[in-house]
């Protein structure tokens, strides 16, 4: 298989999730789904805390390497994503990142009436992922649900979590709105 750029990032991402899993005495767990998309069948791979697409040759080549399992486990990850995003409220990712008092590094969303946190444990692994899954449309329900990011055009999608309550929310993120709310987000969307 050619090593190119798109499929060295999805090795990465792969060896990521196993090392963010082991890190945290997750389970890793994937799901083969049969879909149109551009990927044909895809495999999704997460620790519980994260949901990433893999395209299923890419991910069959190298899970032994990159310690991740060869077996489904009985998990819908499709659903969490199309059902987070079939009755969310639509969110706006910004660049902006916040430190939490407890030392975690949360990334700034958004919404139409509050602000989101996203730990960037996770939302940074976003830039291994082809341009083809990004897409504008972001969504989110409840605090307690993850951000799933939704493209209509390839029929797939990701989805973040944990996020934390920004609005009504600890004093951490009290604080964090504030001053939040002094920035323009001209300069941050």
């Amino acid at each position: 298989m050619a090593k190119d750029k798109t499929t060295e990032n999805y090795i990465k991402l792969m060896k990521a999730m196993a090392r963010i899993a082991k890190h945290k005495g997750n389970r890793l767990m994937i799901q083969r789904c049969s879909t149109d998309s551009v990927f044909k069948e895809i495999v999704y791979l997460t620790d519980s805390c994260a949901v990433f697409p893999i395209p299923a040759d890419i991910y069959d080549a190298n899970a032994e390497a990159c310690k991740c399992p060869t077996s489904n486990n009985a998990v819908d990850v499709y659903k969490i994503i199309r059902d987070t995003c079939d009755k969310g409220r639509k969110t706006i990712p910004t660049r902006m990142l916040w430190e939490l008092k407890n030392d975690i590094v949360v990334r700034v969303f958004k919404t139409d009436t509050d602000y989101l946190f996203a730990n960037t444990l996770y939302t940074d692994l976003i830039d291994l992922l082809p341009s083809a899954l990004y897409g504008s449309e972001c969504y989110n329900e409840k605090a307690c649900y993850p951000i799933a990011f939704y493209n209509s055009i390839v029929d797939m999608g990701y989805a973040i979590c944990p996020i934390y309550k920004g609005k009504n929310g600890n004093e951490d993120f009290e604080n964090c709105v504030h001053a939040i709310e002094a920035v323009s987000y001209a300069n941050v969307e």
